[in-house]
């Protein structure tokens, strides 16, 4: 391989950063452990197939005190409608910037700005702060509500909420259905639910755009394939990745083998042979060499040992822009519509 093993380690460990990255309202407090029945209603079950939003309920408009819990199970108050929010990952801040008004957003994350991993880098700059965990701005600043992962370093959310400030650690969603749950509450708890059920709605209607294209597809004739990155090694079955490729009409051929804590499954040259993908998915990014991936994309399709496996064969290798790799907010049904479009251009 071209590339250093620190180098390829240290995007793996950035990159798996990356992928881990209601009640109907009263006059008293509220709780709001699940979505209500209107917000139910938007949310489609996993088939591609049955992606298309229902016709909902009324939607109801937040009342305060509104008591939740939040992706670690614990209860969180929230005393009246935020003004004031931080968010502290990249999911918070793909959803926010959609969502509500950016004069509401006291910070998002640095990464947000960043145009390789985010999705609203062109629209960043219109929040006045980007950060990143640190407590005693945060403490400075005081926001009404912060949002972090459940993932996040929890010495430091403690001290946040020790202060005083109201936290909410977002669960990480795994599935279409859980990130469309998780915009729903986020909606809910800022008191816009009309502007989460049309975000909710607009990555349904892409995801239908899709399976709609695909609806004449035969199982026999989908596509098998994988991602195969510079640090030799694929995304198995409990990843997004492995969600974007059922989605669009592809045989993830990583899940069917083992994978490790991260979702990763090592690949060798052995098991590119031994597979023969139709298809292969590569980093449109590598860490540390910002012209590393076209490169890493040469080596592939000139080793001599590869000249047989049909991706290689066929000139079919698709570099993926991270933005899109990694998301796994409203974003991710982009992703399923630029990996379909590619693996059935005939179909789109």
């Amino acid at each position: 391989m071209i590339f250093s093993m620190k180098r390829a380690v240290a995007g793996l460990l950035l990159a798996l950063v990356l992928v881990f990255p209601l009640a109907a309202a009263g006059s008293g407090e509220q709780t709001a452990e699940t979505p209500s029945a209107a917000a139910e209603s938007a949310v489609p079950s996993e088939s591609p197939s049955d992606s298309t939003p229902e016709t909902a309920d009324a939607i109801v408009r937040t009342s305060y005190p509104l008591t939740v819990k939040d992706g670690l199970n614990n209860e969180v108050t929230i005393q009246s409608e935020p003004e004031s929010v931080a968010s502290l990952t990249l999911f918070s801040d793909e959803v926010l910037m959609d969502l509500i008004s950016t004069r509401r957003l006291a910070a998002i994350t640095s990464l947000a700005s960043d145009p390789v991993y985010s999705n609203v880098a062109d629209r960043a700059e219109e929040v006045p702060r980007q950060i990143d965990l640190n407590v005693e701005l945060l403490i400075e600043m005081y926001p009404d509500m912060v949002f972090v992962a459940n993932w996040s370093d929890q010495s430091k959310v403690e001290q946040l909420e020790q202060a005083g400030l109201t936290v909410y650690r977002i669960q990480t969603p795994v599935t279409m259905n859980g990130i469309r749950e998780e915009i729903l509450k986020l909606g809910r708890i800022l008191n816009a639910p009309e502007e989460a059920r049309r975000i909710v709605d607009e990555m349904n209607r892409t995801l239908e755009d899709v399976s709609l294209a695909l609806e004449n597809l035969e199982p026999e004739e989908k596509l098998r394939t994988m991602d195969y990155n510079t640090w030799g090694s694929a995304s198995g079955g409990d990843t997004t990745w492995n969600i974007i490729l059922d989605h669009a009409g592809l045989i993830n051929i990583a899940a069917s083998y083992g994978s490790d804590d991260y979702g990763q499954v090592p690949v060798s040259k052995e098991l590119l042979i031994a597979e023969q993908p139709d298809l292969l998915f590569l980093p449109g990014w590598v860490w540390g060499e910002p012209e590393a991936a076209e490169g890493f994309k040469d080596e592939v399709q000139s080793d001599p040992s590869l000249q047989d496996v049909p991706a290689v064969e066929n000139r079919r290798l698709y570099m993926v822009p991270e933005h899109l790799k990694s998301t796994y907010s409203q974003y991710i049904a982009d992703s399923v519509r630029f990996v379909a479009e590619r693996a059935y251009p005939g179909l789109f």
